[in-house]
């Protein structure tokens, strides 16, 4: 029985995709004069940005500048991101039937801040745990980890559901079920080990129903 949904939030909840790969094509322009592709720039969705940058600089006050650059310009382009369609109102439904649900993001809690707190989705969400709260990130399993602790929950009874490489593997080490967000996720065959897919936001409800049956 499943008595906890986690999510993940950019390719999952908000489609940002656009606004988190243009806006770093953009910084590398005009801070490193790189002409990046975007579909080169793809690499970074899922993995927190001090990660994503980290083949760009140099030193650690280089590595500070760019990220405060890049910073602003996802704020200049924030608003082409949007909540992925059907997502709220299955977050509803869930709320209503007494699901826990909870966010954990490779976002640093500014960012969740100035980037998610906007599409007020938050009323929903018992717990957020982002960058900012674990030394460790996703691939890792502690971010995960640490919701299960904080919301005091069993691993048995928890999904978690996620866009990318680095979310599967997060559960996975984690030893929580991976739901994969087909509607965010890139490469879909790539994904080998992942244990449900799910094509759409209304088909957690149609997961939860089948295994609240089992």
């Amino acid at each position: 029985m499943i008595k906890t949904i986690l999510f993940d939030v950019d390719g999952t909840i908000i489609d940002t995709e656009y606004v988190m790969t243009h806006s770093l094509q953009k910084t590398l322009r005009e801070e490193l004069e790189k002409e990046i592709p975007i579909k080169e720039l793809h690499y970074i969705l899922g993995i927190p940005g001090r990660e994503a940058i980290k083949k760009f600089v140099n030193t650690e006050e280089e590595e500070e500048t760019l990220l405060s650059k890049w910073g602003e310009n996802v704020l200049l382009l924030a608003d082409n991101a949007q909540v992925f369609p059907h997502i709220e109102e299955t977050l509803q439904t869930l709320h209503v039937k007494g699901i826990q649900l909870g966010l954990v993001t490779s976002k640093t809690k500014e960012e969740m801040k100035n980037e998610f707190d906007r599409f007020n989705l938050n009323q929903y969400f018992d717990i957020q745990i982002t960058a900012s709260d674990t030394k460790l990130h996703k691939p890792f399993p502690a971010p995960i980890q640490k919701a299960i602790d904080e919301l005091g929950i069993k691993k048995e009874e928890t999904i978690y559901i996620g866009d990318s490489l680095y979310d599967m593997q997060s559960a996975k080490s984690c030893g929580v079920t991976c739901g994969l967000a087909k509607w965010g996720a890139k490469n879909i065959e790539s994904f080998q080990s992942v244990d449900i897919i799910i094509d759409s936001p209304q088909e957690i409800l149609d997961l939860l129903e089948n295994r609240q049956r089992a």
